[in-house]
């Protein structure tokens, strides 16, 4: 009994095994789809980015239908973490956020904005954002401002709020500052660099350096005392001279320099000016007349063509073959003092960049009658000259290398008919347009342009002339001859020059 049941037992196992393998091969062969179904409200409506800086972003949107909340977040990347911007989730009446949180331009985000509904689910929308690269100032200067000051500007960047300048004279090599402007003191002669950077908060957000603007800027001695002075004169051809018992011998010769020194060449302003005059120099022997003994033309003076006044003040050799070599002695008629070369025209302090010190120099032959030109020249001048800093070869001269000499306005014109009497008059008479027809004659004036810079370059360059220091100055007056003709002719020749020197002090 017992073998028939377990053979019973066995075929009904056998039986179900077959019919569970039957069920198997009928099941549908289609996949199963077990992804969730996620169900979405409406997004927000127009999101988009308002703007943005190199470290905040700016999001803004409409209002959305039905919205009672907004919840922004933040990622850096697909598969990334998202930050939550708002914990607290924004009203409804909210249609803005700036994101400042430490982001910074090296980095795009994306923004997730959701929309919160009562009763449905949120909508979101998800937006790429890229950050403005920071922007560098433009206009970078490095100007020179006083002795081993060198002072630092440039264009302000809308949106930056503060700035970097790296570089020499600045304590700890760098200074962050909130203006568009710095200074760097204490620095040595010699060129040096710096550069600035526009910087964003929070977290000094720059530029690579590679691509701060830099500047440049020479530092050099800002101020220095300086004299200049007169040293004589040659005379390679004498002037038609009145007859020789008016006034004795050859030429009588006297030097005047007016100057002027102005400064702050920017906004320029006459700062001071004065006259330096030397005496008569020529023949003191004549008449009792005060005048320093000078020239070859007698035992008491008298200049003539090829002398050197003071004797022996350049090489005998100078100019020309056959200059010769003349005394000049102090003694004068009467107790009048003497004033005879060297004179002083002028001495001081200039400033690198804003002293302008113009000279004007001139020669003159005197016949004791300086009414009739030397007055109107003297009284004429101050006034002509006023506002000298801001003509336009003034100007251009400022900006040449070194000592510039340059002819200036007419100082005065002649009578229309020609001069029937001495008079003292300078040396560089030339022809100017006549008033009744013909030519006149007129002086214009001579101008010698000095700066501290210009007063340096020179001084660093060799001498121009054999025997006389750099910073010597050689300046010609030189009058062609005969300008009006008969019944009015009057020869104004003469060719003089006149030398100065500029010395550091």
């Amino acid at each position: 009994m017992i073998g028939h049941a377990s053979t019973r037992v066995m075929a009904l196992c056998a039986a179900l095994s077959s019919a569970t393998s039957v069920n198997a091969q009928i099941l549908p062969r289609e996949p199963i789809n077990t992804s969730p179904t996620i169900y979405a409200g409406a997004p927000p409506a127009n999101f988009r980015v308002a703007s943005t800086t190199p470290v905040s972003a700016n999001l803004a949107w409409d209002v959305t239908p039905g919205a009672m909340t907004y919840t922004l977040m933040r990622t850096v990347g697909v598969g990334q973490q998202w930050t939550t911007l708002t914990p607290t989730p924004l009203p409804a009446a909210t249609l803005n956020y700036t994101d400042a949180g430490g982001i910074d331009y090296r980095t795009t985000y994306t923004y997730r904005l959701q929309v919160n509904y009562t009763g449905s689910p949120p909508g979101y929308t998800d937006l790429s954002v890229p950050l403005a690269k920071p922007v560098n100032p433009s206009g970078v200067k490095a100007t020179q401002s006083g002795e081993g000051v060198v002072q630092l500007s440039w264009n302000a960047v809308s949106g930056a709020p503060a700035y970097t300048v790296f570089g020499p004279g600045i304590t700890g090599g760098a200074v962050t500052v909130t203006r568009n402007s710095a200074s760097a003191g204490g620095l040595p002669l010699g060129t040096h660099n710096w550069t600035v950077a526009s910087v964003y908060q929070p977290g000094n957000i720059t530029t690579p350096a590679a691509e701060f603007p830099a500047a440049s800027a020479t530092v050099e001695k800002w101020a220095g005392s300086y004299r200049v002075y007169l040293i004589g004169f040659t005379n390679q051809s004498a002037t038609t001279d009145e007859p020789k018992d008016a006034d004795g011998v050859g030429d009588e010769i006297f030097p005047m320099v007016y100057w002027q020194r102005f400064t702050d060449p920017a906004t320029p302003r006459l700062s001071d000016q004065n006259w330096a005059r030397g005496s008569v120099h020529g023949d003191n022997g004549k008449n009792a007349r005060s005048r320093v003994r000078a020239g070859s033309g007698q035992p008491t003076g008298g200049i003539l063509s090829n002398d050197i006044v003071p004797g022996g003040f350049i090489g005998a050799n100078y100019g020309s073959s056959s200059s010769t070599m003349t005394a000049t002695s102090t003694s004068m008629k009467g107790n009048v003092a003497a004033t005879t070369f060297p004179i002083t025209v002028w001495e001081g302090q200039l400033v690198r960049n804003n002293d302008v010190l113009i000279l004007y120099p001139s020669l003159w032959e005197g016949d004791e009658h300086p009414e009739i030109y030397r007055a109107v020249y003297e009284q004429g001048i101050a006034g002509r000259t006023a506002d000298a800093i801001n003509l336009p070869n003034i100007r251009t001269a400022l900006d040449q290398n070194g000592i510039s000499e340059l002819t200036g306005a007419l100082a005065f014109q002649t009578p229309s008919r020609g001069v029937n009497f001495p008079a003292d008059r300078p040396i560089g008479f030339q022809a100017v347009p006549g008033r009744v027809g013909g030519s006149d004659a007129g002086f214009f004036d001579r101008m010698i342009v000095l700066s501290m810079r210009k007063i340096e370059e020179e001084l660093a360059k060799p001498p121009k002339y054999t025997g006389l220091p750099a910073g010597t100055i050689g300046l010609s007056f030189f009058e062609p001859g005969r300008i009006w003709e008969a019944p009015d002719a009057y020869n104004f020749s003469g060719r003089y020059v006149l030398y100065l020197v500029v010395e550091r002090r």
